[in-house]
């Protein structure tokens, strides 16, 4: 399986396998910070004070550092084992040794990003699949013949502690509707918001 990453995120990987930019020591230095500011075991201010990232363009800096975060969280958030978050890496372009060890930290601290983001999180279930079908009512107690369209919608859910369930309801076209143009609403809304930090990084 792949990671399905944003444009952005991937841009920023990119930059990170750049030589011109990161050096591999930089690479190594990056990826154990990152780790660090997840777990809250450092602060962000620990980017600009590190002597092996210190010749990086900060606005190259921050780019590479969110998309290395954004790895980080979703590989953990997702129980992606350490393969699947270092074929990421090596698709941006970042040679086999820097992938090996941004992967092998990931394994070792895994379990301690889930739990600090258990802590953190809501403790709702995450949709990971949705199935429908389309039924139709052809009778009902006041009419002998309605011929509505109904939909019947299944979403796999996960709980933060990894077990799974089905949520099943039926809504109306209208309703299916009405619901999918809330989505449509709620994801703008969050792109607009996950936007506004690449641009402040963009003004500095």
């Amino acid at each position: 399986s792949r990671m399905d990453l944003g444009a952005d995120t991937q841009r920023g990987l990119r930059v990170l396998a750049d030589k011109r930019t990161f050096s591999t020591e930089s690479v190594t230095a990056l990826c154990a910070l990152v780790f660090d500011i997840v777990l809250g075991v450092a602060s962000e201010d620990s980017l600009q004070r590190s002597p092996l990232l210190s010749h990086v363009d900060a606005a190259l800096l921050k780019q590479a550092y969110s998309s290395l975060v954004t790895v980080t969280v979703e590989g953990a958030k997702s129980h992606a084992e350490a393969a699947v978050v270092g074929r990421a890496l090596e698709e941006a372009g970042l040679p086999l040794r820097e992938v090996q060890h941004f992967s092998s930290l990931y394994t070792t601290h895994r379990e301690a990003l889930r739990a600090a983001l258990r802590s953190v999180g809501f403790p709702f279930p995450e949709v990971v699949g949705v199935d429908w079908r389309l039924d139709y009512s052809i009778k009902s107690k006041e009419i002998e013949k309605v011929d509505l369209p109904t939909y019947i919608l299944t979403l796999q859910t996960r709980h933060p502690d990894g077990r799974m369930e089905d949520v099943a309801f039926t809504c109306t076209l209208e309703q299916l509707q009405e619901l999918t143009s809330k989505i449509r609403d709620a994801t703008k809304q969050v792109d607009r918001m996950l936007a506004k930090p690449q641009e402040a990084m963009g003004m500095q």
